[in-house]
């Protein structure tokens, strides 16, 4: 019987928090690997929270700064 691990159900966690700069302000975000392919950035922008997915972190993160700056 394979176990979990080997058998690819199971992935490494991934999670971090950053600081993105937003019109010259600091705004931390977290990133989190949903899977292999998956990275959803999550974060608060002027009272509101922004939550974005992409296929790489830094598209990730890029698309959370698009979806903040549209939001001022």
């Amino acid at each position: 019987m394979a176990d979990a691990a080997s058998s690819g159900e199971l992935m490494d966690t991934y999670c971090r928090e950053l600081s993105v700069m937003v019109w010259g302000q600091p705004h931390f975000v977290t990133v989190n690997r949903k899977s292999e392919t998956i990275y959803e950035v999550v974060g608060n922008y002027m009272c509101k929270t922004i939550c974005v997915e992409d296929q790489s972190e830094d598209a990730a993160i890029k698309r959370w700064c698009e979806a903040a700056y549209k939001g001022h």
